[in-house]
């Protein structure tokens, strides 16, 4: 997620365009949570391990069995 230049990005009534590099970061991990650079997955890890990866970043992860069903 990019910084904003010009206006307001409000979320749950918290406006994050203000926050400080380090809570943009923290925001990221923790309410956003992974995204892939590419579409397909690490090839060397099965699709299980695929989730796990961003369930062990993740504050609130769901359960990476659930996610396949």
């Amino acid at each position: 997620m990019d910084r904003g230049t010009l206006g307001h990005v409000v979320i749950g009534n918290q406006d994050i365009s203000k926050y400080s590099d380090k809570e943009l970061n923290t925001y990221r991990r923790t309410d956003i949570g992974f995204v892939f650079q590419f579409y397909n997955l690490m090839p060397k890890l099965t699709a299980l391990e695929n989730i796990q990866v961003s369930a062990n970043i993740s504050l609130q992860p769901m359960d990476s069995e659930k996610a396949l069903n």
